[in-house]
C-alpha cells in the first residue's frame, strides 16, 4: 500500500491524495516499470469509456498518482488492474475444480500495455496468463480478442485526461 500526495498550485494551493492498494515496480536503467492493483470485495468492473465524462475514474486516478510520485521516477506503465478478493460465493463451472475456479477468480481484471517486453517483466507466462484475466495469445502469435490492451499513448492520454478532471474539480 502506498499513499501519494500531489501538490497542485494555482490561486489556491491544494494537495490531491490517494492510496494505491498495491504498486509493483521494477527499476531497470533509468525507468521504473509499474503495475497498479486495486483490491475489490464486490464485483469488479472496469470501463475506460466513461472517463471522458469524469466517471469510473478509480484506476485512472491511480495512474495519475503513480505518474506523479516523488520517490519513483520515469514511470512506465505495464498494467492497471482490479483484483476481486473475498469470494463469498463460488459458482460451479463444468470441467473445473474448486481450486481452479478460486484461482480464476483471483486473476487481475484490467488493462495491459500492448508491449510484450513490458508484459514479460510482470508476467512471464503472459501468452496463456495465470495472472491476468483474458490475457492469451492465439496460435498465430496475436493476442486474444478478449485481452484488454492499451498503447503507451492511450495511457498518456488517460493520465492527461484525469489531470484535466482533477484540475477542473479544483477550479470549481
Amino acid at each position: 500500500e502506498i499513499k501519494i500526495y500531489v501538490n497542485k498550485s494555482g490561486s489556491i494551493k491544494l494537495t490531491f491524495t490517494g492510496t494505491i492498494d498495491k504498486l509493483l515496480y521494477k527499476e531497470e536503467g533509468d525507468k521504473a516499470y509499474i503495475v497498479i492493483i486495486d483490491y475489490k470485495t464486490g464485483n469488479p468492473d472496469i470501463n475506460l469509456k466513461n472517463t471522458v465524462y469524469g466517471l469510473d475514474m478509480h484506476l485512472p486516478v491511480y495512474l495519475y498518482l503513480a505518474n506523479n510520485m516523488k520517490d519513483i521516477k520515469n514511470v512506465e506503465v505495464i498494467g492497471f488492474y482490479l483484483q476481486h478478493v473475498l469470494d463469498n460465493e463460488i459458482r460451479k463451472v463444468y470441467g473445473k475444480t474448486y481450486s481452479n475456479i478460486k484461482k480464476d477468480n483471483l486473476k487481475l481484471l484490467g488493462y495491459t500495455v500492448d508491449n510484450e517486453s513490458k508484459i514479460g517483466l510482470f508476467d512471464k507466462n503472459y501468452s496463456d496468463s495465470e495472472v491476468i484475466k483474458s490475457m492469451k495469445k492465439n496460435n498465430d502469435g496475436s493476442f486474444s480478442s478478449n485481452a484488454k490492451l492499451v498503447t503507451d499513448k492511450q495511457v498518456d492520454v488517460l493520465i492527461k485526461l484525469t489531470e484535466k478532471h482533477i484540475d477542473n474539480a479544483f477550479k470549481e
